[in-house]
């Protein structure tokens, strides 16, 4: 026995060590580290390197097609990662298995396809010219991927007889015996057969796929069907735009990689030969390789500050889009008549960037007039600077320009353009410098941007006036607004969709929906030159929306209320405080506001600062108001009274009588009848019939720039605040009165997507809404999910038993998640039940700032 053991020993060695290559705790030999390629450590967005892993060479693997969610890289209807993908050891077998459809948009082929085709098409264009060859490359395009197969007829048939079997171990040892005894067994299984009716004469009977284990789900029909439903339900999921971000992922774990597919084709074959038999071929565009067990990381919101670096990089793509325009203005003149509008936002803009980051000035920043004026200065400026241009500049343009202004100041002894032009060498000189071509780049420097830009304004030999001429200019770039930069935008973006049309790339129905021209048809594809001209566009557009995206702008250059006054209080020697931040209290009653400012600021003479932060104006305080009686029966959203003094568009009233309830309303509108008669409009319901001269309706108001206790005043603080500068609200949910204290997010669906109408436009959740969702997301997180927050949510997850629920914690987990977030000022009540598999809580919230009791429900089931 001991060269048997030898044997079982050596194998079970050598099937250890197959084990534990498969799981990684023994390494195969000849297998080299990913970081031994010289593409090791490179990046790409959407083809990034593959892992090539050498002990896959003759291991089975299934092919899987899966839909993925690219907002979770989560499969949809399931679970994100890869981790049922496995190696499959029967060896010399394609049949992988057959398992039917389920939740998951996931398809896995039963048998392997019998040819697989992928078609690498690289973005390279090679063109002949005069000085070589010349290779345009953008990378990889497209991988156009075909595989064809079948899916049999059914691969799990049991045989009607059984083949013979491998003698075993016992079997060559006991050979003679053992046979003798199978023969005695097998006799009598044939008479005990014969006698239940199983005659070797008679015909063997076939189970059918319903009478298996397998089931009639594992017929090569059912698995053809399934797989073109799979695709062709895809395709009509995705003309929902909540499926916006779905994608379908053709898995080949056989190369260790996962293409991102667009479906081309697919074709069902039969044939009458085999009848029973579906031979399947598709056809996918592949375009992006991703990996499914990578996780999806959550990404700080925050806000682009505009510092120094970001300004630069701002500034950069402005000047790169004003050197192109520069060199396209008869291809701009082409397309618009006004050339020059285009061209002055750009310049404006550069200046703008130039004077926040403290760039110097040059000529290029000038209005185009005032630099065709200072032509004279201009040059000269050139002339100094001549010898250190052509050292650190190595454009050719530029170059070419310094030579001719140096080789026509030689003409002229070195006189200026004005010294000339008034006739210092003569009339024929003077003559000939009007029509001189090398000072035609001082009659046009829009065309010659790259050589004014050499040019600092304070290298300029001016006098006072146009000293003053240029102070001017920076003055007035200063004044820009987050208005004007969207003006100037809207510029940018209506002259890159003009040369798109021009150039063949716009879209027909983008021109119908905006009312645009038709865009050019064009046989040519687009040149480089026009497509480097059309991205420097949308790079400047880009940066307007980060100067754009908050109120920094406007900030730093605007003096608000507070700022006013405090310099008119510290001129008059009062004392006045710049707050940090304010706070939302009540007005008490029967206060006037020197006592109000007493009770908050602790000194009566501070409440100049309350009055200033609210706008109010005398008397600050009105608890009465007045009323005005209505000359007519109102009618529908319109009343008539007798007088509008201290009324204005946009107060508030309270339409009241003695027969209805009181109605609040706003004024939308005020027109004026006669010297005594006048019509209000108000918001709301037209349901103001109502309110008759008979039951003494009247309207109650108050008066201007006042409070009373039935309102809340903002109180001047010193506590800190973000120093990031406010993100401008959507104007569609500006109008919510809690939206400063909400703030404004994503609108989410039931199911935890961003929610979006038929048009593929996000919804906003803002004021109330945007609590209750908040609140939401507080409770239904799993506690430790969020990496970068990983006390945010509950501990409380799907699956575990009640009896591992403890109440307490829960309920400290939701008072400490309620106390952390500054929009809730706590917890007012609590009530946590069990009910099976539904975790029932119950609250009432308390907002900050704000009074009583806010209640929600929330359910978790398992």
């Amino acid at each position: 026995m001991s060269f048997l053991s030898d044997q079982i020993t050596q194998l079970k060695q050598a099937a250890d060590n197959f084990i534990g290559r498969q799981i990684g705790l023994v390494q195969a030999k000849n297998s080299r580290s990913s970081a031994s390629v010289p593409w090791y450590n490179t990046s790409s967005r959407f083809w990034a390197p593959m892992t090539i892993d050498p002990a896959r060479w003759d291991q089975l693997f299934p092919y899987r097609l899966v839909v993925v969610d690219a907002n979770t890289n989560q499969i949809v209807g399931g679970q994100s990662g890869n981790p049922t993908v496995k190696m499959i050891s029967n060896e010399g077998n394609t049949i992988i298995s057959f398992e039917p459809l389920g939740q998951q948009w996931v398809f896995r082929l039963p048998i392997t396809p019998e040819q697989l085709s992928i078609t690498d098409q690289y973005a390279i264009n090679t063109s002949a010219t005069l000085r070589g060859i010349i290779e345009e490359h953008s990378g990889l395009k497209f991988k156009m991927i075909q595989a064809s197969g079948t899916m049999g007829v059914w691969p799990y048939r049991s045989s009607v007889t059984s083949p013979p079997g491998s003698p075993s171990v016992l079997q060559s040892l006991f050979g003679g015996t053992i046979e003798a005894a199978t023969g005695v067994v097998s006799q009598f299984s044939r008479v005990l057969t014969a006698a239940q009716g199983g005659h070797p004469a008679n015909k063997p009977k076939t189970n059918r796929p319903e009478q298996t284990d397998a089931g009639p789900t594992s017929t090569g029909y059912y698995h053809a069907l399934a797989l073109q439903q799979f695709i062709e339900q895809y395709a009509e999921a995705k003309k929902d735009p909540d499926n916006a971000s779905w994608r379908l992922v053709f898995d080949i774990p056989k190369q260790n990689q996962s293409f991102v597919v667009t479906p081309m084709q697919y074709q069902w074959n039969q044939n009458a030969q085999k009848p029973t038999q579906i031979n399947y071929a598709m056809q996918l565009k592949a375009w992006r390789r991703i990996d499914l067990t990578e996780k999806v990381s959550a990404v700080k919101p925050g806000i682009q500050a505009l510092t120094p670096g970001i300004l630069n990089r701002i500034l950069n793509t402005i000047n790169e889009a004003r050197r192109l325009t520069s060199s396209a203005i008869d291809l701009i003149g082409a397309v618009r008549s006004d050339v020059e509008r285009p061209l002055d936002v750009l310049r404006q803009s550069s200046l703008f960037v130039k004077d926040l980051a403290g760039v110097i000035v040059t000529a290029c920043d000038l209005p185009f007039q005032i630099q065709r004026d200072y032509a004279s200065a201009i040059k000269d400026s050139l002339n100094i600077l001549a010898n250190s241009i052509s050292t650190t500049s190595s454009n050719p343009s530029v170059r070419s320009a310094l030579s001719g202004i140096k080789a026509s100041s030689a003409l002229v002894e070195g006189l200026s353009l004005s010294s000339v032009a008034n006739g210092q060498l003569g009339k024929n000189t003077a003559t000939a410098q009007t029509i001189n071509p090398q000072d035609n780049v001082f009659r046009q420097p829009e065309r010659n941007f790259t050589l004014m830009d050499q040019v600092p304004v304070f290298s300029m030999s001016l006098n006072n006036a146009q000293l003053a001429a240029v102070d001017q200019v920076v003055e007035d770039a200063r004044s820009i607004t987050v208005d004007d930069l969207k003006t100037f935008r809207a510029v940018i973006q209506d002259l890159a969709l003009q040369l798109s049309n021009n150039f063949g790339a716009g879209d027909a129905y983008f021109s119908q929906i905006y009312n645009r021209p038709t865009p050019v048809t064009r046989i040519t594809p687009m040149t480089l030159d026009e497509y480097e001209l059309l991205k420097a566009l949308y790079d400047v557009m880009q940066s307007y929306d980060i100067l754009t995206a908050t109120t920094e702008v406007d900030d730093d250059q605007k003096q608000t209320n507070m700022e006013y006054v405090a310099g008119l209080a510290e001129t008059a020697g009062i004392e006045f405080n710049l707050p940090n931040s304010k706070i939302l209290a009540p007005v008490p009653f029967g206060l006037t506001i020197e006592q109000i400012s007493a009770r908050y600021l602790g000194d009566p003479q501070r409440w100049l600062e309350i009055t200033t932060l609210n706008n109010l104006r005398d008397p600050y305080i009105d608890e009465n108001g007045f009323q005005r009686p209505l000359l007519s029966n109102a009618t529908g959203r319109q009343i008539t009274i007798s007088s509008i003094q201290e009324m204005y568009i946009g107060q508030r009233i309270v339409l009241r009588s003695t027969t209805q309830n009181p109605s609040a309303r706003r004024i939308l509108g005020i027109d004026r009848l006669s010297d005594t008669s006048f019509l209000l409009s108000l918001d709301g319901e037209p349901n103001l019939d109502n309110f008759i001269t008979a039951d003494g309706a009247y309207i109650q108001a108050y008066l201007p720039g006042t409070v009373n206790s039935q309102q809340k005043i903002f109180i001047p603080s010193d506590l800190a605040v973000p120093t990031e500068p406010n993100i401008l609200v959507p104007t569609s949910v500006a109008s919510d009165p809690l939206v400063g204290l909400s703030k404004v997010d994503w609108l989410l669906t039931d199911t935890g997507d961003i929610a979006t109408n038929s048009f593929g436009d996000f919804r906003f959740a803002a004021g109330i809404t945007n609590i209750v969702q908040a609140l939401k997301l507080k409770i239904s997180t799993p506690k430790g999910t969020i990496l970068m927050h990983p006390e945010y949510g509950l501990g409380i997850r799907a699956g575990i038993m009640n009896s591992d629920v403890n109440v307490q914690d829960i309920y400290n987990s939701i008072n400490k998640l309620i106390e952390e977030d500054p929009r809730f000022q706590g917890l007012d009540s609590l009530q946590i039940s069990i009910n099976g598999p539904v975790l029932s809580i119950s609250m009432g919230v308390m907002l900050a700032g704000q009074n009583g009791v806010f209640p929600l429900n929330f359910e978790l089931a398992a």
